[in-house]
């Protein structure tokens, strides 16, 4: 039977965390009575190895913008990320073609960083999408950075789409809208 939190509840993360570590079957549905409404995407953050090799990528390549850095430390940056430790943060702040925000951050505390390369399939994962004039320049200028391509571009409705992964594993899909 599926676990439902009906609309007339306001749960609590408590109550939520609970029921969901509870031996419960899936598919799980919860409602909840309010809902947040974003008002627009601020930015998009992405954890990376090293953080000029990647600020050199997103702009020599990608053509972003290099807007900020700064270097929050200390136990305020790990309570900010949940890692409730002193930490050392290397941020980036770029702008890319059209105005997203893109935030490049390297930890350099805590030192126990792991470097996970999921696949597009895993749960939690994320991609980028950005629109290209050309996927073929576009892939070829990519893996000549490092980047990994693992198959061909597919086009639906005269749209064309490919895949590839940074050299941190950040997967960036590739759209190429149709011709004029």
């Amino acid at each position: 039977m599926p676990l439902a939190v009906t609309d007339h509840e306001d749960p609590s993360p408590e109550l939520l965390n609970s029921l969901l570590s509870a031996n419960h079957h899936f598919p799980t549905t919860i409602t909840f009575k309010k809902m947040p409404i974003i008002k627009s995407v601020n930015h998009t953050g992405i954890t990376v190895v090293d953080i000029e090799r990647s600020v050199s990528f997103w702009v020599d390549v990608m053509g972003c913008k290099l807007v900020s850095r700064t270097n929050p430390k200390g136990p305020g940056a790990g309570a900010l990320t949940g890692l409730n430790t002193d930490t050392d943060i290397l941020i980036a702040m770029l702008e890319a073609p059209g105005g997203h925000q893109i935030e490049l951050l390297q930890y350099i505390q805590p030192s126990n960083v792991q470097h996970y390369k999921p696949k597009p399939c895993d749960a939690g994962t994320f991609h980028l999408a950005v629109n290209v004039d050309s996927i073929e320049e576009s892939k070829k200028a990519m893996i000549e950075a490092g980047c990994v391509c693992h198959g061909e571009a597919h086009t639906f409705s005269g749209i064309s789409f490919l895949y590839l992964h940074d050299f941190d594993g950040v997967a960036i899909e590739l759209v190429q809208g149709p011709s004029d």
